[in-house]
Formats: structure tokens, sequence, C-alpha cells
């Protein structure tokens, strides 16, 4: 793939869908919905930066029965962060009544990670939505088993563990029919680093104190390349990163796949933190 480099920084990812309401649906008050949950995001005394991420949501019809259904990514235990309860992911099942049903536990999406993004796609084309999470150290592939749940793949995917992936984006680089996966990384993130006033945003700020930790700014960590898997089929994949020139180092918050060129092949942008943008664009899947 071809590299073309933005100088923009800190650009975010947005991706905006258009809910038309009936006009003879009624509102329901949130209260009401029956979504109760809460994200964590860890609010440790050390300030390690991942807890300064936000977590990602899906929204897609995981059944089939033709109403968006919502997932939400939580945080979990990691090398940095032991919760002092459970934390869990939420995957929210649509009533067709405006209300929603917890269905994470019966599903089998209860599992722990620090998480981050989400990236929703049919990646074996069985005509049902699979789901793909990102957080620091591993990411989980989840098969959708076609009858409300779901099976941990990621074991003998080829998908390996990663430091700290922020976000994923399924598309089908090389047009084969198969929906391939791009995983960005942030940054690398083995030493749990932790900064002082000096290392932090709040550098300049004489009013605070010293003696405490700060997040640390981005600029101090080393930068990570991200993954691009080929989808080979049967749940397997292969990490072709290097053959397609794309294990260039970056700070990865966000990124999207669309054919920018009108050549039929899809192309990619990754956001970056203290580090130029990046557009990849697709020479015929090569």
């Amino acid at each position: 793939m071809d590299d073309r480099h933005n100088p923009l920084h800190h650009a975010p990812i947005i991706l905006k869908a258009e809910f038309v309401r009936p006009r003879n649906q009624e509102e329901i008050p949130s209260s009401q919905s029956g979504i109760n949950w809460i994200h964590q995001n860890g609010k440790s005394k050390q300030r390690y930066l991942p807890e300064m991420t936000g977590a990602g949501i899906a929204i897609f019809d995981y059944n089939n029965d033709g109403w968006m259904d919502v997932f939400l990514v939580n945080s979990g235990p990691s090398r940095f962060y032991r919760p002092s309860g459970q934390l869990r992911a939420a995957l929210y099942r649509n009533n067709h009544d405006g209300t929603f049903s917890d269905v994470t536990r019966s599903a089998g999406l209860n599992t722990e990670l620090f998480g981050m993004g989400i990236a929703i796609g049919d990646y074996d084309n069985d005509g049902f939505e699979d789901v793909f999470i990102t957080g620091i150290d591993r990411c989980v592939l989840y098969h959708n088993n076609g009858n409300g749940t779901f099976t941990d793949a990621t074991q003998g995917s080829g998908i390996v563990p990663t430091q700290w992936s922020t976000s994923a984006v399924w598309f089908d680089f090389d047009n084969d029919g198969r929906l391939d996966l791009f995983v960005a990384e942030f940054g690398d993130y083995t030493d749990n680093k932790v900064c002082s006033l000096a290392g932090s945003y709040g550098g300049n700020a004489q009013s605070l104190p010293t003696a405490q930790s700060y997040y640390c700014h981005p600029k101090l960590l080393k930068s990570a390349s991200s993954h691009l898997y080929r989808n080979l089929g049967s749940g397997k994949f292969a990490d072709v990163s290097q053959a397609m020139e794309l294990a260039q180092p970056g700070k990865a918050w966000g990124t999207v796949a669309t054919d920018i060129d009108n050549d039929g092949y899809m192309d990619l942008f990754v956001s970056n933190d203290t580090v130029p943008n990046r557009l990849w664009l697709n020479e015929n899947g090569q």
C-alpha cells in the first residue's frame, strides 16, 4: 500500500448513523430503556495513561431479527489495574418496544479484559455479525454462532496478543470476498509508565502538587506498529503487515476503511496522536 502522510494531529474518527423514528413510535426515556451499565476507567493513584481512554460501542443486529442491538465495551483486569469487583462488557438485546435486555452471559460475551474499541463484521460469511474487541495486552475475536450465542475464537485464529490496541476495522482489502482485519496500535506501554509533573500535561502548572503522579504525555511513549490480518478462511488469519508495507510505527487512535480514489479497492486512514496521520492507498490489493 502507498503511504500518504497527513500533518494533522489528534484527528478523531467519527462514524455517523442516522436513525429515523416513525411517526407512530413512542419515545422511551433512557431510564426506562433497560440499559443499566457504567464504564469504569480505573482511576488509579498512579494515573496510567490507558485510563484516560473511553471505551467503544457497537450498534448492530446480532440475532438477525431486524432490530439493532447494543454492545458496550468496558475496562477490566490488566497488569496495572485490579478492579475491586467484576467489570463487564454488556450486550443488550432489542426487545422491539424501546427497551433492551441484558443478554451478555447467555450470549457468552462475558469476557474480562481492559477493553478499548470494537469492530463488527461477518468474517466467515455465514450471515451473522461477529465481534472483535481491542484492548490492553490482548484482543478478543468472538464468532457469532447464529443461535444468539458467541464463541471465543481468538486462540488458533492467528491474531496475536498486542500491547495497546485502540481500534480496528473489518474490510476486504484484496477483494477475495472475505473480510480482512486491521488492528490499530497506540504505543508501547509494556513498562506501565507513570510520570511526574514534568512529564505530564500539567507540566507548566505551578499550582499542582508535585509529589503525586500525573498522566504521561503521549510523546513519552514509544510508537508501535499496527497490524493487517488477511482472512485465509476457516477462521484463520495471517499477519501481512510487513508484506503490505503497513508495519510503520505510529500512535493510532482511530481507523476507517473506504475506497477514497474509486479504483475498486478499499483504502485505509489511520489517525495518530503526536505523530502524522496516515492515508494508505490500496494498490490493487498488493
